[in-house]
């Protein structure tokens, strides 16, 4: 592990001291996840009242431990794309829920898979005719398959933007870190809470989060003619902003 997983650990385990560590877990995730998606959106009130009210839980010095954990984040997936932070940091905490069989897909298999099963030519050939691809991933966790898919597309000379990620998982603190790497990377992606088998996609009953990158690329049917005919028709989701 490098120094951001080891300071990580550290100031978890001191918050997780006083509060249970799955509370400050899905604290931290969810206010990180807020921080990302009002990056573009300084009005928007909403939130930054939910921010607040996560972060009033919490005393000042353990008000700045969260942004310093918020800071290792970002500091580690800048330094080091390659690699799934977050879905490290869950296991290494035992955090996960063995219970559900949840196990996070280690990021060097991942990589190894999106390797073995991508082709530059396809890839270009495809954007080309259409201007864009999409990547999907009903089971996302923390997000390491597309984020290795990323880092493989990046190698091969792709522009990251012209590749739309659209992520699901029915666990929403997991969903919301695969929506905090893919935000911190900027990577154009939606992200869905939700059970892809019953409510797959943009369904009414989802909580759907948009990456800042999404935003700045104007990633919606609109231009780009992905929703022509299918749920992505259904519009703005007001926590995260964004427009499909």
């Amino acid at each position: 592990m490098n120094k951001y997983a080891d300071e990580f650990y550290a100031t978890f385990q001191e918050l997780a001291r006083k509060y249970s560590a799955e509370k400050v877990w899905q604290d931290v995730i969810y206010a990180c996840a807020l921080t990302q998606s009002v990056f573009l959106r300084s009005q928007d009130k909403s939130g930054h009242e939910k921010i607040d009210r996560i972060m009033e839980q919490y005393s000042e010095e353990e008000q700045y431990k969260i942004m310093s954990l918020y800071a290792n984040i970002m500091d580690a997936l800048q330094e080091n794309p390659g690699q799934d932070f977050l879905g490290e940091m869950y296991h290494r905490l035992d955090l996960q829920k063995s219970e559900k069989g949840q196990f996070f897909t280690p990021y060097d298999v991942c990589k190894l898979m999106t390797l073995l099963s991508l082709s530059t030519e396809n890839l270009a050939g495809e954007i080309s005719q259409k201007g864009y691809v999409t990547v999907s991933d009903p089971a996302c966790g923390s997000g390491a398959l597309l984020l290795s898919f990323y880092e493989t597309v990046r190698e091969m000379g792709i522009t990251g933007y012209q590749v739309l990620a659209v992520a699901q998982d029915v666990d929403r603190s997991a969903a919301l870190m695969c929506y905090l790497q893919l935000s911190v990377l900027f990577i154009p992606a939606i992200v869905i809470v939700g059970n892809s088998i019953t409510n797959p996609g943009i369904d009414p009953q989802n909580e759907v989060w948009y990456t800042p990158a999404y935003n700045v690329y104007h990633w919606h049917y609109e231009r780009y003619h992905i929703g022509e005919g299918t749920d992505l028709r259904i519009a703005v989701n007001k926590e995260s902003g964004g427009k499909v």
